[in-house]
């Protein structure tokens, strides 16, 4: 969540990814990616926030409104996935995006 303290900049610098400072709070548009196989949308519960791709090897899969949600990296010796919400798989979350968590942690393994 933007302006939320936490040490996430730090983690996504890295990859020259950051989190923006404009709220998205549901994610309708999904780009055709193994992810997404059989899911509509992602609901983000508290108003997640959008990422800024600097990383020319990043690919923006979900967005909003032109505002970038899901971003992939997997050119590298692994996988990276950025996500603008850190509430996206909570108690109340999790019901809502139950199958993108499954589809997620299996195309990262």
């Amino acid at each position: 969540r933007p302006g939320f303290p936490n040490r996430i900049r730090e983690v996504t610098g890295y990859y020259d990814i950051d989190v923006g400072q404009q709220l998205i709070s549901e994610v309708t548009r999904l780009e055709d990616h193994p992810i997404f196989t059989n899911i509509d949308g992602l609901y983000f519960e508290f108003d997640g926030g959008s990422i800024n791709v600097r990383n020319r090897d990043a690919q923006v899969i979900a967005s909003d409104n032109s505002l970038a949600a899901v971003v992939v990296i997997d050119d590298l010796p692994g996988r990276v996935v950025v996500v603008g919400d850190s509430n996206l798989f909570d108690n109340r979350g999790f019901g809502r995006n139950r199958q993108f968590a499954i589809r997620l942690f299996r195309w990262l393994t």
